[in-house]
């Protein structure tokens, strides 16, 4: 089925909003405590696309088994994504975090597979591939140096699965429901899941949220609206239209964008090893996402056009 670039550019910019928002993340969860500001930042992106439906008429209630995917996605996907992020992250490397995210991709594309039954192509696992060489290149030697496993790294890994799971339940229920209502609930649902967790578990870190400079906040909202808000949304949108394990291949780029982020919001170095493996990383995207398989079709459709002309005159 042919697909319009402008949904490859939209998933970019995506990965480019994700990527950026790991440096803007990081000065909200260290002025922050971690978990209540998280799961009031998730929320805060909910409610903003709830809004956002009500102004444009789209709001409207779901079927029985619309709703069972909408939560499957927002539980799964946001709660469950998050919550080990965050219980990884306290425990690992940021190193190690990096690469173990990076599998995103490959573990979408196993799920679509056992799920939704779909087939593997070699030239879009060679893709996964060189893209997750690429994230290794950038996320364990980019650096120079490697920490090694530690505890926690099951955590990240589970949020990898999570995060895979919840792409199949959002392509499910993307056949009926509109991808701004569904991003909207789902994101409200999984936030909801997470304020009860930090109810439960750090009660006390919301009396945090009174202490906070205007940078903190400005970066609470910027992570809020565009990462979490229109980032999730032009990603949901995307997966209908390119299937959750072409769209996942995406997900290789947010490393790189973070570490750009990171040079230009907080002044870390990027060394040549980063722009390998962005090379890697772009290649493997191109192979891996559908994208070469268009490009290969544009050009027959334009030489078959050729053609006829020719043939015509």
């Amino acid at each position: 089925m042919k697909t319009s670039w402008s949904v490859y550019i939209f998933v970019l910019m995506a990965t480019l909003f994700w990527g950026f928002n790991v440096p803007v993340l990081k000065i909200v969860v260290t002025s922050f405590a971690p978990l209540p500001i998280n799961a009031l930042r998730i929320f805060v992106a909910g409610s903003v696309l709830l809004l956002i439906c009500a102004v444009t008429k789209q709001l409207r209630w779901v079927s029985k088994q619309e709703m069972f995917y909408v939560s499957g996605a927002g539980f799964i996907g946001i709660m469950g994504h998050h919550f080990f992020l965050a219980l990884g992250l306290s425990t690992t490397s940021g190193t190690n975090s990096g690469l173990i995210l990076g599998l995103v991709p490959l573990a979408t594309a196993i799920s679509a597979a056992f799920f939704l039954k779909q087939r593997f192509h070699l030239i879009r696992v060679l893709g996964v591939l060189l893209g997750l060489l690429g994230v290794s290149l950038v996320v364990l030697f980019g650096s120079g140096q490697f920490t090694g496993l530690v505890q926690g790294d099951i955590s990240i890994l589970l949020a990898v699965v999570t995060q895979a799971i919840g792409f199949i339940f959002v392509y499910k229920a993307s056949q009926t429901v509109p991808s701004l209502l569904l991003t909207a609930y789902s994101i409200l649902i999984g936030a909801s899941g997470l304020l009860l967790l930090a109810f439960m578990t750090q009660p006390a870190g919301f009396t945090t949220l009174s202490s906070g400079t205007v940078s903190a906040w400005g970066s609470f909202f910027m992570s809020a609206i565009f990462a979490t808000a229109l980032g999730q949304l032009i990603y949901n949108q995307a997966i209908p239209k390119l299937g959750p394990a072409e769209t996942a291949i995406f997900t290789n780029l947010t490393p790189f964008f973070a570490l750009i982020g990171s040079g230009l919001i907080l002044n870390e170095v990027v060394t040549w090893r980063h722009w390998i493996g962005f090379i890697a990383i772009v290649v493997g995207v191109f192979l891996g996402s559908g994208a070469f398989e268009y490009w290969k079709h544009s050009r027959r459709m334009k030489h078959h056009m050729t053609q006829s002309i020719s043939k015509d005159t």
